[in-house]
């Protein structure tokens, strides 16, 4: 499979997204007292590190569960709701690439500090999975609404998220295929590698699932979805 060019267009999308999305009401600084909370960090101990210019912990946009991963469940949950009605508007016809996502979050991690770790391997090791991440839970909705616009509960935040992905795609003039997704045998799924970092670790429940939602979303009519060239999953050990 050939090389995909980045797309400076989307990189600079990408680049505003993330950066808006952490300044917008002091997120980043919030979203960094709730991960601390999680983990038993206090509020004050969470904010001291802060303003030393330190981090309390590694960062992330994405609430996950550590047995249930990815589900639809957690798809649901309040704060990845929040992520997905910013990020879907932008990026549901024409989503951004692994290697795109990556170079825009180290990017952002240069100017505002994301991670533990200040080692440049670890780093780069946390925006692949971060951006990954982002990429996984937006295929989650879109392949759902590529099975069925219709939810269980109408006041719901999956009822929510398919409503607003009808709405962009009947703008852009996209034709939502009515056939079932056919998922990859998982004789055909690419082999995890061994985990080297905190966050590829909480991807191990959920990698397979997703990557083969990934793989069908790029199948349906209209969207531009391109999957990174084959061989990236055995170089970087992570989709």
């Amino acid at each position: 499979m050939p090389t995909v060019k980045p797309s400076e267009r989307r990189m600079a999308l990408l680049e505003d997204f993330y950066k808006s999305y952490l300044t917008e009401g002091g997120y980043r600084e919030k979203r960094f007292v709730q991960l601390g909370a999680k983990e038993g960090i206090s509020e004050q101990r969470a904010l001291r590190s802060l303003n030393d210019g330190k981090v309390p912990l590694d960062f992330s946009f994405i609430d996950l569960h550590p047995k249930k991963g990815l589900s639809e469940e957690m798809v649901q949950c309040d704060n990845n709701t929040k992520f997905l009605l910013a990020w879907l508007p932008v990026f549901a016809v024409d989503p951004p690439t692994e290697k795109e996502c990556k170079e825009v979050l180290a990017k952002v991690a240069q100017d505002q500090r994301m991670t533990l770790s200040k080692d440049k391997e670890d780093i780069g090791d946390w925006c692949r999975t971060e951006g990954n991440l982002h990429r996984a839970l937006a295929s989650k909705v879109l392949s759902a609404y590529s099975r069925t616009e219709k939810t269980r509960s109408q006041g719901s935040n999956m009822h929510k998220l398919k409503k607003l992905v009808s709405l962009i795609f009947k703008d852009a003039g996209v034709v939502k295929r009515t056939k079932s997704i056919r998922r990859p045998l998982e004789e055909d799924m690419p082999k995890p590698a061994t985990a080297k970092s905190t966050y590829q670790k909480r991807m191990e429940a959920c990698r397979e699932k997703n990557l083969a939602e990934m793989v069908a979303l790029s199948k349906i009519p209209g969207i531009n979805y391109t999957l990174p060239p084959e061989d990236v999953y055995e170089k970087a050990g992570s989709w």
